[in-house]
């Protein structure tokens, strides 16, 4: 985990990093977007324009500002459009930075988040409104600039505890709106694991990559061209090296770490896998023989496990119940001794 220091560390709900709340789009025209996913609907709409990639660093700005101790967060921040300004350029400031940051701030206030479906996997279907941003006050006079923060996105992350530290240098570093978006995707799915499997589409559709003039999916072939380069910059710039394949059959992007940083794609031709049919008996077998072992613990055992899953935010997203116990208990060292009758 990155360290807390409350001078380079952005909090981010968790959910917030796999679900866009800013697009990559070089217009900076679009209104609304529209992402489905099986547990529900999520939509990002403005009566401006949605926030880019530039406004979402200067949101960052301001939420490095919210931690005053580990414990005690701030719903209210005070700076100035020039503070701002030396955290995003390291000193290189003009006057039309000043008219861009007051522009992402008006962006953040008018952009509104909905999720219709289950929020959490445990939950009933709801249907959520929030928002990043309250109120803007800018003093002309003393240039002050006065931002209060929404009440329920800050309790979701005083309260929740699904949160990521995201280091704001590393984030702000990026030339790449692009290796911005893919860094926040990464981040968070490759902190406990050392690779990632996701369809190409639905990737596209994370990263709120545009689509061709009137066509009905993405082209593999632009999605591609944007992640290689993302890649390439997160892996020379940030502590997560990584490299990727892409399997033409499946329409698979699948992101691993790595040691040293990879300035190339890894042609998925050249990796040896099972056919599918051949691998899903043996992950079925080891499945059934921890939830049989699942069943057969005391109650008490029963609920450690289950408050450890509840815990662990990658586990929310598994689809069904015993995949999630099957995921936690085969990753512990405890329960693997049990499963092979060492205790």
């Amino acid at each position: 985990m990155i360290k807390k220091d409350k001078n380079l560390v952005v909090l981010e709900y968790i959910h917030l990093l796999d679900l866009p709340t800013y697009v990559l789009d070089e217009k900076g025209n679009r209104k609304e977007l529209d992402i489905i996913k099986p547990e529900g609907t999520f939509t990002m709409a403005s009566t401006k324009s949605l926030p880019t990639h530039f406004d979402n660093k200067v949101l960052y700005c301001l939420l490095t500002k919210i931690i005053k101790d580990e414990k005690v967060f701030t719903h209210e921040v005070k700076t100035t459009r020039y503070a701002i300004s030396t955290m995003l350029y390291k000193g290189k400031i003009n006057s039309g930075i000043f008219n861009r940051i007051t522009n992402a701030l008006e962006k953040y206030k008018y952009t509104i988040f909905r999720f219709e479906g289950k929020f959490y996997s445990q939950e009933e279907e709801t249907v959520r409104l929030f928002s990043y941003i309250d109120d803007v006050v800018f003093n002309k006079k003393t240039k002050e600039l006065y931002v209060k923060f929404n009440q329920q996105y800050m309790t979701l992350i005083k309260e929740s505890g699904l949160i990521k530290y995201i280091n704001f240098d590393i984030y702000n570093s990026f030339n790449l709106a692009v290796s911005a978006r893919l860094y926040q995707i990464l981040c968070k799915v490759l902190e406990y694991n050392t690779s990632w499997s996701i369809g190409l589409q639905n990737l596209a559709e994370k990263m709120t990559l545009q689509k061709r003039s009137k066509a009905k999916s993405y082209y593999a072939s632009d999605v591609l061209a944007k992640i290689k380069p993302g890649v390439n910059e997160i892996s020379h710039k940030s502590p997560l090296k990584i490299n990727f394949t892409y399997n033409k059959a499946s329409d698979v992007v699948t992101f691993k770490r790595v040691k040293k940083a990879s300035t190339s794609v890894v042609p998925a031709k050249k990796t040896v896998m099972k056919e599918p049919n051949e691998m899903v008996p043996v992950v079925e077998n080891q499945m059934s023989k921890y939830v049989d072992l699942f069943k057969s613990l005391s109650s008490s055992d029963q609920e450690f496990i289950l408050d450890n899953i509840k815990r662990e935010p990658f586990l929310e997203f598994l689809p069904t119940h015993d995949e999630k116990v099957f995921a936690f208990m085969s990753k512990s060292e405890k329960w693997k001794q049990y499963q092979r009758g060492e205790n």
